[in-house]
Formats: structure tokens, sequence, C-alpha cells
């Protein structure tokens, strides 16, 4: 947002004399002086001698060229020290210049981003370095140009010079004319690529985890990012999994396994002592019927459960396999591996027996879990542009945050928070929240993962993904770690975007809704009139004709309704009297009178503003009658008003009557005033009714910025 000021320029024997007259209300909030505070100050009276003599010399400069200049400057105010980007237009008056407008941009974040681009870059590399994934960057003819240590260590090229070494110079042809073909997808279609691939090594074959993402520059792919990651033991434990996913299907009583044995053509489901035994119950507390088992899985498991069964018994499936959780007796979920087969089917081949086993797999998918947890952490960790890491430890309770943790929350990495005073930048909405997660974190181990505000020492309030993870030493607790990710910007699109699917919604309704009837009354005439021409049949016309119309009426409504919450287009500075006047003739009078004030101008997107002013013109016609008078013109330097003599809005209704469907002419869709309600919001404005002249209907607009005289 620009900052916009007026210094009136006075010709002196001694030179020029500046003052200042107003500032904008951007220029107020930013530099901390008021209107009353600005106007008729010097530069010097207000920077002091030294600040105020440079700031008047450009003054003067401006003055002496008699053309608009721009420039830099670091200004003292009382808002703070900032860097600005200032620009200055003279007003010449009878070939003298009396006035300057200046208008200023705020480029301080813009200057300590460059301060820190060094120090992020030098950062970056001191991650890849040390990551323990292999990281590669490739040219679009396959030549690597980056490779990280891991990387190094992996294909052994060591500290050898990488210049034109390819894929060919590492691997056996098949393997290196796989990676080209994979490379080529990336660069060709700019497509994002994970793969699994065995990667011969020095050392022998590893698997790999292989993400592979074009690198842009101006729109055009120039180049390829690989991030490798080992996941040989994670490949070796998922075959083990499977082999004994495979031992156990044929598993029979008497094994320590729980085994059930369902007749399906009774629903009695019979189990072994183990099956109840492993959801802490004797097998005498549960009742041998399937109703049992679907009341002790999950509800969250239990339509995929039920589905993987479907699909075994339809034959979609060769052995049912499935994980779910189930209720303990205790109330606590614990994951089972159930799996079995249909081992009879009658002569219509219908299933009639199923059996098989549950096998407790809990202590396995907490691995997993805790797997995930961490393979998360070390990825989010290595996003050195918008993710920070932490760790406290419960001994010392002393806190460590990297760089980005500093720079999300504003403060300088001095600061040292405690974690108490890191929890106190926490929205005050939130602060219950995080505060309890990490209580449970410290004292139970218990993981979390929220998506919280946090105000940051410049009091901007930011959306920021926090993680947490205990770190444990002999099964104690001795540290907590975690990420914090500012995700601000996809907090706003997804609310944008549920903006955008409300008001699609709202249109959706409409059409199908309150088109039917006019639809309904003109297929009804439509028909009589095809099978009864007589002049006697005439007098269907127009209830057809009236039914189509409104039809079109509310389908531009509506569509105009869905659309105008959307961000307006092309803004400009529009002149009120001619564009009021085009708005006035677009629209069925009859004999109103509009009467405009003179002279003066609003800035907005005119497209979207024409219908503001024809649906409040086509309002007043409507509840006014055909003499009523509509005027037009401004309340002060913000504030733009249309009125009307007309029998005006009762209190009661002002705050409903922009809501959708709200009117009471007869042949009107309720949607003109929720037009003119957002399109107003889309500039940014406020719109309010009262009382006008004559008791008549006044809305005003606050247009936040002054209308232009």
């Amino acid at each position: 947002m620009t900052q916009s000021f007026f210094i009136d320029v006075e010709r002196t024997d001694e030179g020029y004399t500046f003052s200042y007259q107003r500032n904008n209300a951007s220029h107020r909030q930013r530099t901390g002086l008021s209107e009353d505070e600005l106007r008729g100050q010097t530069p010097r009276d207000l920077l002091g001698n030294d600040q105020g003599a440079v700031v008047a010399e450009n003054y003067r400069r401006c003055v002496e060229q008699g053309e608009t200049i721009e420039y830099e400057e670091r200004l003292e105010l009382p808002g703070g020290t900032s860097h600005w980007q200032t620009k200055l237009t003279p007003i010449i008056d009878s070939g003298q210049v009396t006035q300057i407008v200046g208008v200023a941009r705020d480029i301080t974040e813009q200057k300590e981003q460059e301060q820190k681009l060094q120090q992020i870059h030098r950062q970056f590399e001191t991650v890849m370095e040390t990551m323990s994934a292999a990281v590669f960057l490739k040219d679009v003819d396959g030549e690597y140009t980056v490779m990280n240590q891991a990387c190094r260590e992996l294909f052994d090229v060591g500290d050898k010079d990488i210049t034109g070494l390819t894929d060919y110079n590492i691997f056996p042809p098949d393997v290196a004319e796989k990676a080209k073909k994979d490379d080529q997808r990336v660069i060709e279609n700019g497509e994002v690529i994970e793969i699994e691939e065995t990667v011969p090594t020095a050392t022998g074959n590893t698997v790999r985890l292989t993400r592979k993402s074009p690198v842009y520059d101006d729109g055009e792919v120039v180049a390829l990012c690989g991030v490798s990651t080992d996941i040989t033991e994670q490949k070796r434990r998922e075959q083990d999994l499977e082999r004994l996913k495979d031992q156990f299907e044929l598993a029979v009583e008497g094994a320590d396994l729980g085994v059930w044995d369902w007749d399906m053509t009774t629903d009695r489901l019979e189990f072994n002592e183990q099956w109840a035994e492993m959801l802490g119950y004797s097998r005498e507390e549960l009742e041998f019927s399937f109703d049992t088992w679907e009341r002790l899985v999950h509800p969250d498991d239990l339509p995929s459960a039920t589905d993987a069964i479907e699909a075994h018994i339809e034959g979609d499936a060769g052995l049912y396999s499935h994980e779910i959780r189930m209720q303990t007796k205790q109330g606590d979920p614990k994951w089972i591996l159930t799996a079995g087969r249909v081992v009879d089917r009658n002569d219509e081949m219908a299933a009639t027996r199923f059996a098989g086993v549950h096998i407790d797999i809990n202590d396995r998918k907490q691995a997993e879990e805790e797997l995930k947890r961490t393979t998360q952490f070390l990825q989010e960790t290595q996003e050195v542009a918008t993710v920070g890491g932490w760790e406290v430890s419960l001994r010392s309770e002393r806190m460590q945050w990297s760089d980005e943790l500093y720079r999300i929350h504003g403060l300088p990495p001095d600061a040292g928070p405690t974690p108490e005073e890191a929890i106190e930048f926490y929205h005050p909405d939130d602060r219950d929240s995080i505060r309890e997660a990490f209580d449970r974190l410290t004292t139970d181990g218990e993981s979390y993962e929220l998506e919280l505000r946090i105000v940051t020492a410049d009091d901007e309030v930011r959306w920021v993904r926090t993680h947490g993870e205990p770190r444990y030493e002999d099964d104690e607790i001795v540290a907590v770690h975690g990420t914090l990710q500012d995700i601000t910007e996809r907090k706003e699109r997804e609310q944008e975007l549920q903006r955008q699917n409300s008001r699609l919604d709202e249109f959706a309704s409409v059409v199908s809704h309150d088109l039917r009837n006019p639809l309904d009354v003109a297929q009804g005439r439509a028909t009589i009139l095809e099978q009864q021409v007589g002049e006697e049949f005439q007098q269907h016309l127009d209830p057809i004709r009236n039914s189509l119309e409104r039809i079109e009426s509310i389908v531009e409504d509506t569509l105009t309704l869905a659309r105008q919450g959307e961000t307006v287009g092309d803004m400009g500075t529009i002149p009120a009297t001619d564009f009021v006047g085009e708005c006035w003739a677009g629209v069925e009078t009859a004999d109103a009178t509009l009467d405009v004030d003179v002279g003066f101008t609003v800035r907005g997107d005119r497209k979207r503003l024409q219908h503001v002013f024809e649906n409040l013109f086509r309002n007043a016609v409507e509840h006014g009658g055909e003499d009523v008078t509509v005027w037009v013109g401004q309340a002060g330097e913000d504030c733009l008003y249309v009125e009307d003599n007309g029998s005006g809005i009762p209190a009661d209704d002002r705050e409903t009557v922009f809501e959708p469907g709200q009117t009471s002419a007869t042949d009107g869709t309720g949607f003109g005033l929720t037009i003119v309600k957002r399109i107003a919001e889309a500039h940014g404005w406020d719109v309010t009714v009262t009382d006008g002249r004559n008791s008549g209907a006044r809305f005003e607009f606050n247009t936040a910025t002054p209308i232009d005289e």
C-alpha cells in the first residue's frame, strides 16, 4: 500500500519554503504522524536540521526541474526508521510550482531481504552439505552441475570436478537410459515425479526413493533438481511384512493367533480365546455374532473393512486382508491385522462360510507412525525457506531455534526466548491449544501437529503449522523437538476458495430452485398453444412471455451476484456526472428525476460500479414510484451517497435488505441490493442504509480513501 502526502511550495527571496498540508491514512499509520501533527510543518521542523535539509533539497530539485522525480531515502520518523521509494510530482499553476504531491512506498522489508539473501544462501549450502539425502542438479542436457556431499559419496565422485558428468559416466547403460527417460518427463512436461529405483553403488545396490522436480527461469525449464533418500531398510521391512502375511494366511486354531469362523447363513461368528484376550476380554464375555465384531471395530475403519470383505466375497480380491483398529475392553484402540478367505460356497456359489485370523500389529503400527513422524520432521526441516526447527531439553530447559524460526517470529537471531515466551507468541485464542499440546508432549510423549496463528514481534498475525515430537533415552523423555512452518499464504488461498465456493453454491441453489416455477408455467402454456391454435388461446402468450422474462431476470441477477464477489478488474478514475448519467440512461426510469453533484470523481472498476448505480436507480423507481427524485453526491471527503424521496426502508429491515432474495417488489429477484453490497465490498467500501431527505432511502458508501474533487 502506498503512502501519499501533499506539500505547499512558497517561493522566497532565499529560495523556497516547503510546508506539509495533509497525508493519507496509510501514510499516517506507517509514519506515526497524524494529519494535524503534519500540517504546516517544514521538513526541518519535522525531521531535524540534517535530515530535513536532505529532504528539502529533493523538494527543491523537483520544483526547479518542474517534472516528476523518483529516489530512495532513509527516514527516522515517529513510526520508526524506514527505507522509502519516493516519487514527487509538481503541480504547476500559471507557470509556477505551487504544490508537490508525494507518493512513497515502504521498501524496508525489501532492503532487509536483500541483506539476508546472502545469509540464507550460506545457510542453504550448509544444510545441503549436512543432509543425509543425496541432492543433485542437472542441466537440460543431463549434465550434473551441483552435488551435495551425500550425493558425491553415493556416486563415489569424491572431490572430483563434475563438469560434463552424466549418468552414463556413473551407471551401467540400462540404468543410465532409464534415468534419462525419467529426466525427460520432468524437463519436457514440467512434471514432478517420485520413483523407487535400485541404484548400484561402490558398496552394492541400494533402493532409493528419488523425487525429481523442474527448475524454472522466466517460465522455462532450465534444470532438474533431484532428492534421493535411501529406503533399502524400509523396503526390506515391507517385504518381511508381506512374507509374514503369507505365512499366517492359513493359520490354524491353536496357534498364538486370534482365529475366527463366520457362518454367513446364521451370522454366528465363533472365535478362540486369543481373539478375545487380544482385546482384553475373556471368551465368555463376548457374544458369538457378527454384530460383536462390528461393534468393536473403530467407526472410522468399519466402512473400509466391510468394503474389503464384500470385495473378497464377490471374487474381486484373492485374499481378504485388512488393517483395522478395534476397541479394547479398557476403551483404547488397538491395531489388528484381520485376514481370511471364503472357505464354503453353496450350489449357487454364494459364500456361506468365511474364516480367518486376527494378528496384533499394534506395536508395528506405532513404530510405523513414529517412523512417519520422524521422516516428516526431517523432510520439513530441510525446507529452509519456509520451515524452522526447534528443540527443548527437559533437563536444562534450554530451547534452541533455527534461524528461520527467528525470522518467522520477527525476532533477531540472538533473542533466545524461553519455552513459555515462545508460547506467548501464539494468538490469544490459540494459546491454550498449543500449551495443552506441549504439556502432553513433555509429560506423556504425545506428539502433535496443529495449524494455529502466531502474532509476530511486529504484531502481524501469521498462520503456522506446528509439529512436536519427544526424544527418548532409556525409555525417558529427555527432550522434545519439532518444526514450525509459515502457511499463511495457503490459509488465505483456502479462505478465498471457501468464499468463492459459497458464492457458487448460492448461484447453483438459485438456478436449481427459483427457475423451476417460471419454467413450469412457460412449458404448460406452450403445451396448450401447441394443442389448440384458436384465437381464444392467444391469452396464454402473455403469461408465457412474463415467465420467460422472469427467468431471464433471475438468471442475469444470479450470475451477476455470483461474479461480483471476485476481485475487481481495472481500477480507474471515473468522472461522476457523465458516468452516473450513463447508468441512469440504462434503466427504465419513467418520469423519475436525477440530480447529480457536479465536479467530483470516484475511483473504481467502471463495469462493476455500473451495476451498483443501475441497481440503486432501479430500486428507487420500483419502490419510490415513477416520479421519484434521485440524488447522487458526496458527503465528506470519503463518502458517496445515492438518495431518493420515495417511501424509504424501515429501520428494522436495514440489516436484512442486502441479503439474497430480500425484496418487496412483486416482479423483483431480491438480488439487486445484494449485488450492490458485494461490489462495494470488492472495492473495499462499506455500505449502509439510513433515512434520506423527505423520509426516502439513502445509501452511503464509505470509500476508505478520499473522493477526488
